[in-house]
């Protein structure tokens, strides 16, 4: 994970955890990151294209190679210090980071190594290759979203 954790650290990218094989970031806390969506979604894209570096490594080596999938959303969080008194981590919470993570989640159903959100795609102000993907209603959200595939 090493490669991806630099990318986003790179772009200013907070890396609040890894879930399994999975990492969890994001931008704007605890320093303001200007145009934060659209650093995301270009730390992103070098991701793909870094992810292509690790296939061949792995491949010469033996190993196969792996895929990945990358969920953005943008919206308000809760951010700081949360847990116990015994035991707290600084990240964030709140249903713009579950909506991302349902995001991430429906990358392999669309094919997909990238998906943002409608309200991300609203705060890019750079251009990018995106294309429409469904209109999904997500576990906890009431109403659907609309889901968008960059293509780096």
């Amino acid at each position: 994970m090493t490669p991806m954790t630099e990318i986003i650290t790179e772009s200013n990218g907070t890396v609040d955890k890894f879930i399994g094989d999975a990492i969890m970031a994001y931008w704007n806390a605890p320093n303001d990151v200007e145009n934060h969506a659209d650093v995301a979604v270009q730390s992103a894209v070098k991701q793909i294209k870094e992810l292509k570096k690790v296939n061949k490594k792995l491949e010469s080596l033996g190993f196969p190679s792996i895929d990945i999938g990358i969920g953005i959303n943008t919206g308000d969080v809760v951010v700081g210090e949360m847990g116990s008194s015994g035991r707290s981590d600084y990240t964030i919470i709140g249903d713009s980071v579950n909506l991302g993570s349902r995001t991430e989640g429906l990358c392999k159903t669309y094919k997909a190594q990238i998906l943002i959100t409608e309200f991300t795609k609203q705060k890019l102000k750079k251009e990018y290759n995106i294309e429409f993907v469904d209109e999904v209603k997500v576990k906890g959200k009431e109403k659907e979203v609309k889901i968008y595939k960059v293509t780096p």
